[in-house]
């Protein structure tokens, strides 16, 4: 079939996901990866991909997809959130902070972010 590189880019980005619910993560890193390399902008894939990684405790991978996410879209909470998880489970407390609060600067009544603060003020101060 002639399908448009960015409707490729969906269709990878979608069955990643289901292989994600499955908990087939390598397949859905595979998938993820698809997308990418159809759709670089598509910062979804960036997002799942990083999230994946953060689950099989690959968190430098995972930051790595985050920041190019961010660096494509820096107005996207999503990707502000996932990572500031990913310095939180690394120890990085006081970037996890920063992230949350970034993330609450994007929408002020996230309540995931706020929730996590209230941990890290414990943990920091």
């Amino acid at each position: 079939l002639k399908i448009k590189d960015s409707i490729r880019s969906l269709v990878y980005n979608h069955r990643g996901m289901a292989y994600f619910a499955l908990s087939d993560y390598l397949r859905a890193i595979r998938d993820f990866s698809r997308s990418i390399n159809y759709d670089a902008a598509n910062v979804r894939c960036y997002n799942n991909r990083a999230l994946t990684f953060r689950v099989l405790k690959r968190h430098d991978r995972s930051l790595e997809d985050y920041d190019r996410s961010i660096a494509l879209n820096p107005c996207q909470i999503d990707a502000f959130w996932g990572r500031a998880q990913t310095l939180y489970e690394m120890k990085l407390y006081s970037q996890s902070l920063a992230d949350c609060e970034k993330a609450l600067s994007l929408q002020s009544d996230f309540a995931p972010a706020q929730s996590l603060i209230r941990r890290l003020n414990k943990l920091i101060f």
